[in-house]
């Protein structure tokens, strides 16, 4: 049995027995042997804690961050201590991967500073023009040391990205915004300009005008932690072909191979939060209020479902839905709303039988509906009363006195 399949069948016998590490609880001596065989055969690598929170790393929904509890709300796997909110606050991103959960760590200019997985740590040391990052790296017990430069310049962040691209990747998003936004990475890493956020300025380059402006500069934060974490990967797989240590070769080649994995699980985390955030999902991690109605009508269940979103194309085109630019579906009780009709009766002493028609107001909520009653329009005008039909639409009904 090689070393690999001692370690998933280890990680297997934790998991089943519901504990965490061979010290601090008491397990079936079956499980202990098993640990002691794959430190044997692995190193020990199995046993690593890098966050001292006495869960073995292996096994650690958070490897970075110290979480006794394990609490994992959302049961993605993924420790709420290092889940980060998608990068929405924080300044952590846990993620899953084959060999168990990674983690890294920014700074607040959105470079990586610790980028934890099973049997691997590395922390970088950045100076302040960000010129270059000084690595240590721990894998399986061995320490190396490395200092790469760095270059997060216009021409560097491209190269990156035609790199990417001659390995099959998208980066046309990303080629926008080095031309959106030409030196703005340089910047952010030097801290000239701090990233995008709830509290700064700036447009998503190939997104809908009428997006959300906080769901942009969220998205617009992702971008560049995706550019940040490409150029860093490449300018580390860039300094490995230089290395004759073997040891520091392969430590290296696997952290820019962390960094580009790191750099697709943020692309992909832009995709979900796009879609979420764009519906104003429970699922958005950043505040997405002052979203518009999309009343769609449910065929299976013969209900009208509300959705709230910045978009009338998707609304109506997508979705086949009525979009309501004026209310939310708070606002419109879930798109409890329909024709509105009002008669407006002349106060003041006129010519015989002078009555004004009642007038039909479309896709009112019921409760403006009725809030209208006995107001004022114009000198001498005032509502008698006002009727709602529910679902309904001017152009189906007929308001009758």
């Amino acid at each position: 049995m090689n070393s690999t399949r001692h370690t998933i069948f280890v990680r297997g016998i934790l998991r089943t027995h519901w504990l965490r590490v061979c010290w601090g609880y008491v397990l079936p001596v079956i499980t202990c042997i098993a640990l002691v065989a794959a430190c044997w055969c692995n190193g020990c690598s199995i046993l690593q804690d890098m966050d001292g929170d006495s869960v073995a790393d292996a096994i650690d929904n958070c490897p970075a961050t110290a979480n006794a509890n394990q609490a994992d709300s959302d049961v993605n796997g993924v420790g709420d201590a290092c889940q980060g909110e998608g990068l929405a606050t924080g300044d952590s991103l846990g993620y899953s991967t084959t060999e168990g959960v990674a983690e890294a760590r920014f700074d607040q200019r959105l470079r990586s500073v610790q980028m934890a997985s099973p049997g691997q740590l590395a922390t970088l040391v950045w100076p302040n023009d960000s010129s270059q990052v000084d690595i240590e790296l721990v894998s399986n017990a061995v320490r190396t040391t490395s200092s790469t430069p760095m270059d997060f310049s216009d021409a560097a962040l491209l190269a990156a990205l035609d790199a990417a691209e001659a390995e099959g990747a998208d980066v046309a998003a990303y080629r926008q915004y080095v031309a959106d936004y030409p030196g703005r990475i340089q910047q952010i890493v030097t801290g000239q300009q701090p990233p995008s956020s709830a509290s700064t300025q700036g447009r998503l380059g190939q997104q809908p005008q009428n997006l959300n402006p906080t769901v942009a500069r969220y998205l617009l934060k992702l971008t560049e932690a995706v550019l940040i974490c490409n150029a860093t990967g490449f300018a580390i797989l860039d300094q490995f072909s230089q290395i004759q240590d073997p040891q520091l070769r392969d430590h290296l080649y696997k952290l820019a191979q962390s960094f580009f994995r790191l750099a697709r699980e943020i692309e992909h985390l832009y995709e979900f939060q796009h879609d979420y955030c764009l519906v104003c999902s429970d699922h958005c991690n950043v505040q997405c209020a002052d979203y518009h109605a999309c009343c769609i009508y449910n065929y299976p269940e013969n209900r009208v479902d509300c959705v709230d979103t910045y978009e009338r194309e998707s609304c109506e085109m997508d979705w086949f839905g009525k979009f309501d630019e004026n209310y939310s579906c708070k606002e419109i009780n879930n798109c409890d709303k329909g024709a509105c009709c009002i008669d407006q009766d002349d106060v003041n002493p006129g010519p015989p039988n002078f009555d004004l028609q009642p007038q039909c107001g479309d896709h009112y909520p019921r409760q403006v509906c009725e809030q209208m009653n006995n107001q004022s329009f114009a000198p001498g005008e005032s509502i008698v009363y006002t009727k709602y039909h529910v679902g309904k639409e001017c152009s189906e009904i007929i308001c009758e006195e």
